[in-house]
């Protein structure tokens, strides 16, 4: 029995109604504690967090099924990845033992190798390498691109935009031998330029790191996202899910339940 306060639990199930909802993840750690880095997750609390999710009554989707934001949605969550580190592996194989779908959007030019863009935490870091990424695909996983080396995409020219777009999409293409058709903007860096780049480039859904239920900005190339931190309990995640913001503490639930 998952250990989470009554308010909370409630909370989680009555956002289906405004539905869909997108999480955002980075890391996965061993363990139940706190990762020190904000992006990272502990594995036995992601688990919780997705059985919570399945007791509650949603209905998990790839990011990809979301591409139409006139078809119903009610009680639908997809649950994304951003980046590709090796650590987020045991993630998969949990969703897989529940026969639940989730998207992880990879860097395609560091697939197999160390993280190579600048960042004080994950420098450096493994990624997933092709044979993982098949076999996340082959077991109902969807592979989406986050660009060919993680860069602030509207802060670089039209050219450079292009290579990191499609190239990223033809490089995961070409180690799937499938389609992909879903993107995350790194660092939710985006433009009126960008989108209409990454549209061009064949995608068909986009995700931002706004907040907020999906379809918020009426765009399937400007998908909002929920973050879940290292730090979120099992009762703050249900909060968050039911107000739909990334800052879920007891002050936004009354200021929630005054405003109705």
């Amino acid at each position: 029995m998952l250990r989470i306060d009554p308010i909370a639990r409630y909370f989680a199930r009555a956002s289906r109604s405004v539905a869909p909802l997108i999480l955002m993840y980075h890391a996965v750690s061993p363990g139940r504690g706190h990762p020190d880095w904000l992006w990272s997750v502990a594995l036995e609390r992601f688990i919780d967090q997705i059985e919570l999710l399945r007791d509650s009554g949603w209905k998990f989707r790839k990011v990809s099924e979301l591409a139409n934001n006139t078809a119903p949605h009610e009680g639908t969550v997809a649950v994304t990845f951003d980046d590709g580190y090796r650590n987020n592996f045991p993630a998969f194989e949990a969703l897989a033992a529940r026969g639940l779908p989730a998207t992880w959007f990879v860097v395609s030019g560091n697939v197999g190798r160390p993280a190579a863009w600048s960042d004080e935490v994950t420098t450096g870091w493994e990624m997933l390498d092709r044979g993982q990424l098949l076999e996340m695909s082959q077991a109902g996983m969807e592979i989406g691109g986050h660009t060919r080396e993680h860069c602030r995409l509207a802060e670089i020219g039209a050219e450079h935009l292009q290579n990191q777009v499609r190239g990223c999409r033809e490089d995961l293409e070409q180690i799937l031998g499938e389609a992909v058709t879903s993107f995350a903007y790194p660092y939710g860096s985006h433009s009126d330029q960008v989108v209409a780049a990454t549209q061009e480039a064949g995608y068909k859904v986009a995700c931002t790191t706004r907040a907020g239920p999906a379809f918020a900005d009426a765009d399937p190339l400007r998908l909002r996202r929920l973050a879940v931190y290292s730090h979120d309990s099992l009762s703050s995640f249900g909060r968050k899910v039911g107000l739909m913001r990334n800052e879920a503490s007891w002050g936004r639930v009354l200021e929630n339940i005054r405003t109705g």
